[in-house]
């Protein structure tokens, strides 16, 4: 089986990224942050569930929709990197937990006993062997399935989404570009 990979096309997100890849923006902070939410949104369109709710007053009935708190979403990232795409991303999934990756303790410590949870891997580019090494982590040693595990980027290389795709292409992969060498 190939590797999933969804390239974004939202055009919100083609700007943004094109402006952050070529520092075009002195607002700098303020654009990963919605790039980060966008990019996170675009990932978690998928998975999350929503659950409708029937209130019936005497003469109505109201509909509202909350998101199914069964469903858990955990995002791991270097938080040093990414700091400032995740900072608004519970505005849109309230239940999801955040972790540092260089924190070992942090790794150690993930519950793998839930069905019901979702990871996401965010990185802003995709360019060495440490996401090859945490998937690995993740799929020998805690256990997770490769299904359950998807991966967030603003830019892959061509060459580690390759390696990627050799070991693992049970994997979702959601970016903005692919880099080749040669461009």
């Amino acid at each position: 089986m190939q590797l999933n990979i969804y390239k974004i096309s939202n055009p919100i997100i083609k700007l943004l990224s094109n402006s952050v890849k070529n520092n075009q923006i002195a607002m700098y902070e303020y654009q990963y942050r919605y790039l980060g939410l966008l990019i996170m949104y675009e990932a978690f369109r998928k998975y999350i569930e929503i659950d409708k709710i029937y209130i019936k007053y005497l003469n109505s009935i109201e509909d509202l929709y909350a998101v199914n708190c069964k469903q858990n979403y955990l995002i791991m990232s270097n938080l040093s990197d990414t700091y400032q795409m995740l900072s608004d991303i519970r505005l849109i999934v309230p239940n999801v937990r955040i972790i540092d990756i260089n924190d070992e303790t942090n790794l150690h410590n993930i519950i793998t006993n839930n069905n019901e949870t979702t990871y996401f891997i965010l990185e802003k580019s995709l360019s060495n062997n440490n996401i090859i090494s945490l998937i690995n982590n993740l799929n020998t040693k805690k256990k997770i399935p490769l299904e359950k595990i998807n991966i967030v980027c603003l830019y892959s290389y061509h060459e580690i989404l390759n390696q990627i795709g050799n070991l693992y292409p049970m994997l979702t992969i959601y970016t903005t570009e692919i880099i080749y060498n040669n461009s």
